[in-house]
């Protein structure tokens, strides 16, 4: 949500209008480890993913996109192969509160 806010702040301003789904990490996340620290710095940790040496928008991108790519397996074990049944998982969690249900 956070950075979603500066994204539709600058579709405005840019008059352009996204509409592609959204996948967050943190969600993700959450759906297969509930319970842990979902901060980005510690999925990155328990998915081994390295940490970039200086903290900024475009290694904080870098890292998320590192973490989506190692979630995809993990998810699709889970039975989570399409976008359309992440994207409804990621909702159903949300709907229930955060929590795993």
């Amino acid at each position: 949500a956070f950075d979603l806010a500066f994204l539709d702040a600058a579709q405005g301003e840019c008059g352009l209008a996204l509409r592609q789904p959204v996948l967050d990490t943190m969600i993700l996340a959450a759906l297969l480890d509930p319970g842990y620290d979902l901060s980005l710095e510690a999925v990155a940790e328990r998915l081994d993913v390295p940490p970039l040496p200086h903290r900024s928008a475009l290694s904080d991108a870098l890292v998320t996109a590192e973490i989506l790519a190692r979630l995809i397996a993990p998810l699709e074990a889970r039975g989570l192969r399409t976008l359309g049944q992440v994207s409804q998982a990621s909702l159903d969690w949300l709907s229930a509160g955060g929590r795993r249900g």
